[in-house]
């Protein structure tokens, strides 16, 4: 590794380059994090961030710079001189590093010299322009990240550049992974078009022909539920995110998708796209259409596709007394508004997994766990009901009048998958009796309400207030159906508390993590405080291991900070600290917004040195209405953030000071940008306090901070060693042992797993 700290180490570097040729070739990559190699691949490294963003620009631009551009860029804050000679000793520097004949200097303006710089942003647009497959993929597989990710200087001009230049390159990266997409599918080999499409859309989640692609490639696999469930998704998130609809190009595929024919007469992916494009072979459609209602022997011909045995948590959200509004409406202005409400509640449901089965009269039918099942299928659909009666509590499009509707949900077996009809029509049923349950359950529901099934209520666990209702009678049931009303989610509970109760089953093969943890507990009671990472894959344990140190904590009579993100939050800012608050506060469901403030005024006194604007703060992050008890804060959005994460994080610096503090944060993959920034000084801070923070996460996430000398990395890998053989036969939940035959089997059900 070839270090450059000062002038006399560079001047040594140029002579032996000197020595050796005219010219000095470099590698330099931009795409991702900047690195600038020699020519026998050992990284050279420069002194400082601008002389690294000099080098960069003049890569990335073709033609020669004014000076008084590049003085601009990476010292406009400075003055006029001063920035001319930060340049021109910025320069000198790269010509000792790079070789005197690397700059070339001409009518006030540089530039890098042919050959000195093989730069993978010039090979990346090159291979773009290019156009064909090879150069296509080649483009794709070159961008791995965005530019310069690792650089980055505190001047306005550079900033701006690079987000331009960022921009651009995504925007160029985006079309190589498309058309290299698109070249595959015609080529079918639809898997490579799939992978592209979702490589494209992790770079502009809102780039349409990147999802178009994925629709195509779905539908070319076969799998034209999960291609339609995809459009449901994709349509729902741009009117979310940018109040607008699918392009009519993509409305086009959809509607094609929907009309073709079903899976044992599906179109190979070369005939799926001439369809997109407009050409076809064979017989007209006209002549087709015609010549399957010749081959009818039925009115209506109803074709069975895949079906498949599977549990759905199934929803049924219908409008309630829209036949009472016929009164005083006109049969459009009815119309309106069931429209309306099923808009809404189809969009609030996609956002939580669920696939919209039918349109069903006044209201919709949801099915959670198809075409794609998804972690907690249970619990999404009750967040889905709560929140779909909460958006259509809030429509605003009808004043004179408040939409209403019900919500009933069950779980269970049912045999599902797609029909069509003679004229390709299609649908997707699920048979069985969670269907008529969920149905039978949204009629028993009162206006506002969400009912629920007792195999629903069983998979949620204690993460929702529910209260039993009278058993209801089910048509085809032989005795009545246990009900429940979900009053909303509780915050006085964890999330493993929630999912697994207040009991603890025995920690088995993870000796050595507990003991790990325990020594950084104890370094931390010192006053040397602790950060520990614990990243493993889901269900593998990082919770039952977090929950082991708090229950050490807690019998020592240590104060405990639990934080946990979500995946329905990941855009709701600071989400895992107001939860903590409405926890800590003791908030329950049904709290009006008075008592809410007297009970967050009572947590927050005995430690608030202001009390008025803490309370104040704390109140908007809450959305509770502050009632005049204290004066609203004058200062701008920006402001009142900073004074939030100021004081978040000042609460705990409090607790900590009075008595070493653990902390647990649980799910970092979900978190939101805000809380990010305000877990990083956390991290940072722990260094000067009695504090032990435990942090999991799933594989993926990285965050920035990880490498500091006071966090320690616990990767969490599955285990099962042989010792653990009697541990796993007695468990607190089992009055005997299981037997030694089952034991084994599962430990070798474990090790296949693992092979």
């Amino acid at each position: 590794m070839v270090c450059l700290p000062g002038y006399s180490c560079c001047e040594n570097v140029a002579r032996e380059m000197k020595d050796k040729v005219q010219i000095q070739r470099f590698g330099l990559s931009l795409l991702g994090r900047f690195e600038l190699t020699a020519l026998d691949g050992v990284v050279v490294h420069l002194p400082s961030r601008k002389l690294a963003g000099l080098l960069a620009y003049l890569a990335c631009t073709s033609r020669p710079q004014p000076r008084e551009r590049l003085a601009d860029l990476l010292w406009g804050a400075h003055f006029e001189a001063q920035a001319r000679q930060n340049l021109r000793q910025a320069l000198s520097l790269l010509r000792r590093i790079l070789g005197h004949e690397a700059l070339v200097s001409e009518d006030n303006a540089v530039s890098l010299a042919p050959g000195v710089i093989d730069c993978d942003v010039i090979r990346f647009e090159a291979l773009v322009a290019e156009g064909s497959r090879a150069s296509l993929a080649a483009a794709a597989d070159l961008y791995r990240n965005p530019l310069l990710t690792d650089l980055n200087i505190a001047e306005e001009a550079w900033l701006d550049w690079r987000n331009s230049e960022r921009e651009r390159l995504a925007g160029l990266a985006v079309d190589s992974m498309v058309g290299y997409g698109q070249q595959a599918l015609r080529a079918g080999n639809t898997a490579a078009a799939l992978k592209n499409a979702n490589r494209a859309i992790a770079v502009n989640a809102l780039r349409e022909d990147a999802h178009r692609l994925a629709i195509q490639a779905l539908a070319a696999l076969g799998r034209k539920a999960e291609a339609l469930k995809y459009y449901q998704d994709l349509a729902a998130r741009l009117r979310h995110e940018l109040s607008t609809e699918p392009d009519a190009a993509t409305r086009l595929l959809v509607a094609e998708l929907r009309s073709a024919p079903p899976p044992d007469a599906s179109p190979t992916s070369n005939e799926l796209h001439r369809k997109m494009h407009g050409t076809s072979g064979g017989k007209t459609g006209t002549e087709t259409t015609a010549a399957r209602v010749d081959n009818a022997t039925a009115e209506v011909v109803v074709r069975s596709n895949s079906f498949e045995q599977r549990q759905l948590t199934i929803m049924v959200c219908n409008l309630i007394g829209p036949t009472s509004y016929s009164e005083n409406l006109d049969p459009e202005d009815i119309h309106d508004r069931i429209a309306t409400f099923q808009k809404t509640a189809a969009d609030v449901a996609a956002r939580f997994g669920g696939f919209v089965a039918q349109y069903q009269g006044y209201g919709v039918l949801v099915y959670f766990g198809y075409p794609a099942a998804h972690e907690h299928d249970a619990e999404r659909a009750v967040r889905a009901g709560l929140a779909i009666l909460d958006s259509i509590g809030k429509v605003a499009a009808f004043p004179e009048m408040q939409l209403r509707a019900s919500v009933g949900i069950a779980t269970g077996l049912v045999v599902v998958g797609e029909t069509s009809t003679i004229d390709d029509n299609c649908h997707h049923i699920a048979t069985g009796q969670t269907p008529n349950l969920a149905t039978r359950l949204q009629t028993r529901a009162a206006s506002g309400d969400v009912v629920i099934a007792t195999s629903t209520q069983r998979l949620l666990g204690g993460r929702f207030d529910c209260r039993e209702l009278d058993p209801i009678e089910v048509k085809g049931q032989p005795y009545p159906i246990e009900a429940w009303q979900v009053h909303g989610e509780r915050t006085d509970v964890s999330r493993y508390e929630a999912r697994h109760g207040a009991g603890l089953s025995p920690l088995v093969g993870r000796q050595e993590e507990a003991e790990l943890l325990l020594r950084r507990w104890n370094q931390s009671r010192s006053g040397e405080g602790r950060v520990v990472v614990i990243s493993g894959e889901a269900g593998i344990g990082k919770s039952r291991i977090a929950e082991n140190m708090v229950a050490i904590c807690e019998a020592g009579s240590h104060a405990c900070f639990r934080y946990s993100c979500s995946p329905h939050h990941t855009d709701s800012a600071l989400f895992p600290f107001i939860v903590q608050i409405e926890q800590q506060a003791g908030f329950r469901p049904g709290d009006s917004d008075s008592t809410r403030l007297e009970k967050l005024e009572a947590l927050l006194k005995p430690t608030s040195a202001n009390l008025p604007r803490d309370g104040a703060l704390f109140a908007e992050l809450l959305s509770l209405p502050m009632d005049g008890r204290h004066p609203a804060l004058k200062a701008s959005p920006q402001q009142k953030q900073e004074m939030t994460l100021g004081a978040l994080l000042n609460r705990l610096k409090d607790a900590a000071t009075r008595a070493p503090l653990l902390i647990v944060f649980e799910d970092a993959h979900w978190i939101d940008p805000t809380s990010l920034d305000l877990l990083g000084r956390m991290v940072s801070s722990a260094t000067q306090l009695p504090l032990l923070l435990i942090v999991t996460f799933r594989p993926g996430f990285q965050p920035d901070w990880a490498d500091q000398p006071h966090v320690t990395a616990l990767p969490w890998a599955r285990t099962m060693a042989p010792r653990s053989f009697a541990a796993l036969r007695w468990t607190k939940h089992s009055p005997t042992p299981l037997p030694r035959i089952s034991c084994r089997a599962l430990m070798a059900c474990h090790y296949s797993s693992r092979n």
